[in-house]
């Protein structure tokens, strides 16, 4: 090549550098419940009839009409969105100003002492800031793991949350899941694995039932009685009140409405689940789309292949806890 900066020539060199992969996902699709979108739920939530609801006949059309509706909602109002998957380095503690401050101090004097002998005050001076600062990074670190633990209603979750992030992550990834087939082949394609542990799971239960001896018909245990009770029907203040004693978590079944989101729109959603409750009672029938669980399998132990070591933790609407408690 012609440079024209000098008498010789220049010289291109291409080098191609296959591309290094470490098999990890660099970003998820996610929603985002941020305030300005919880708004727009509750916007077309208040614009709703739910007219359609009113006009059916039956209790599951009844349900599968409202269900529509508040998914169409959802979806409008929370969609998907790319993010990018952050470290492993999931919880950072943030110091306060004062030993951010002592921490300035610590560094600037040891850049300038740092070439002194031990027995120079200005040494000894740095020495007992350093000892300062680690001994409130500690104390600071300590309370902050306190609250953690006392934050969670369960007490020894809280502690091996703790105990936890302070290990260093090893082996595969928690997210991959690899598991047997009959065969014996390991499979690792997500789809494949969740047939396989969702076929596991049914037939782990049949297993067990039909082991279990039965000496005697169910039916045999009831006795008649003349006793009997009355249910009134359920008010929008009664729904409101369930939906405000639930348990504030972000967990949320299939239909991705957390209990959290729920009681910010308790007072748009009372009217239709009144008339859904009521109904459920008359007809003396439970809505089929709240008995869909989303089940995560969770392994007994690290590293491990096989659909028995896997537990089976199932998670339900979020509605069906308020038809539940009512």
């Amino acid at each position: 090549l012609k440079s024209m900066l000098s008498d010789h020539y220049a010289q291109a060199v291409t080098i191609r550098v296959p591309e290094t992969s470490d098999g990890k996902a660099k970003s998820r699709y996610t929603r985002s419940f941020s305030e300005s979108n919880v708004n727009t739920f509750k916007y077309f939530l208040k614009q709703e009839t739910w007219d359609t609801i009113y006009e059916s006949r039956h209790l599951e059309e009844k349900f599968n009409q409202f269900s529509s509706q508040l998914s169409y909602y959802f979806e409008i109002a929370f969609p998907f969105q790319c993010k990018k998957i952050k470290s492993a380095n999931t919880h950072k503690i943030k110091f306060p100003q004062e030993i951010l401050a002592l921490k300035g101090e610590c560094f600037l004097f040891y850049k300038k002492t740092k070439h002194l002998s031990s027995d120079h005050f200005l040494r000894q001076y740095y020495l007992r800031i350093k000892s300062r600062y680690r001994k409130a990074v500690q104390q600071f670190k300590a309370k902050a793991e306190l609250k953690t633990i006392n934050q969670c209603k369960n007490k020894t979750q809280g502690v091996w949350r703790v105990i936890n992030e302070k290990r260093p992550r090893r082996g595969k990834d928690r997210n991959t899941i690899c598991v047997e087939d009959k065969n014996g082949e390991v499979i690792e394609e997500p789809e494949a694995v969740c047939e396989i542990l969702n076929t596991h799971f049914i037939e782990v239960g049949k297993r067990f039932d039909s082991a279990l001896e039965r000496r005697t018909s169910p039916e045999a245990n009831v006795r008649s009685t003349s006793a009997s009770f009355f249910l009134s029907p359920s008010c929008e203040d009664e729904i409101k009140n369930l939906i405000c004693n639930l348990k504030n978590t972000k967990s949320a079944g299939v239909d991705e409405i957390s209990a959290e989101l729920l009681k910010s729109a308790s007072h748009l959603l009372a009217a239709p689940l009144c008339h859904l409750l009521n109904t459920s009672f008359v007809e003396g029938k439970f809505p089929s789309g709240l008995k869909v669980a989303k089940v995560r399998p969770i392994p007994k132990k690290e590293n491990s292949s096989t659909c028995d070591t896997y537990r089976p933790i199932s998670v339900l609407p979020t509605l069906s806890k308020v038809f539940e408690k009512a």
